[in-house]
């Protein structure tokens, strides 16, 4: 992975070409700006570190990537559950509730 710092671009990002009021956790489609083009060809073969003030605070990979990991999540979270319904440790749908929450709180 190769670290880029955030460079000042005079123009601004295009709006989000999806609703403002996407469910939480997807993904914002952009058009690309050409500026871009360089990091994206490059995030193609390795995910590019993006940094600001040398902290890492983005990472761009490619959609490949991007989908092999929502797959090994899922795959995860499968699992887990599986292995709860074969050992009959089953919660109720108020600590489901509570439990993907705290998930989705941990993620902000």
């Amino acid at each position: 992975m190769r670290n880029h710092p955030a460079r000042q671009n005079p123009h601004p990002l295009p709006t989000s070409v999806q609703p403002e009021s996407s469910p939480p956790g997807t993904p914002r489609q952009l058009a690309s700006p050409k500026c871009l083009d360089p990091l994206i060809d490059e995030a193609q073969e390795t995910p590019v570190v993006i940094t600001r003030q040398n902290k890492p605070v983005a990472v761009l990979l490619s959609v490949q990537e991007y989908e092999h990991l929502q797959r090994l999540d899922d795959a995860y979270w499968t699992a887990r559950a599986e292995a709860n319904l074969a050992r009959n440790n089953r919660i109720g749908v108020e600590e489901s509730e509570k439990f993907l929450q705290e998930m989705l709180n941990a993620s902000d």
